[in-house]
């Protein structure tokens, strides 16, 4: 199954049926399967049950999977869309202070 690929789409916005349209191979089983073992990683990880002490502004990259957004309520949450970050990350060197706005 096209973990990667299941994760990708349903951060950009797909449902579920819309994926299984998409990958007829894989069935609703094995989606939930997947989405059950994020659920429990994350769980045992201790992120589901332990909130942040302090609001953080958290920028991530277009392949972070949509579930770890709804995990992070109370947070300024961004996504980052390649390839314009691409060029400014390759520019920095360590030790550089980035600032990233948030809108």
């Amino acid at each position: 199954m096209p973990v990667k690929a299941l994760l990708e789409n349903l951060e950009n916005g797909a449902r579920v049926d819309d994926f299984l349209e998409w990958f007829p191979g894989v069935t609703r089983e094995q989606v939930e399967a997947v989405l059950r073992h994020a659920e429990r990683s994350l769980a045992a990880a201790g992120s589901l049950d332990e909130p942040s002490p302090a609001p953080m502004k958290i920028l991530f990259d277009q392949g972070t999977p949509a579930p770890l957004r709804h995990l992070l309520a109370g947070h300024t949450v961004c996504t980052a869309y390649l390839p314009k970050v691409t060029a400014a990350v390759n520019a920095l060197r360590s030790g550089d202070f980035v600032e990233l706005k948030f809108s």
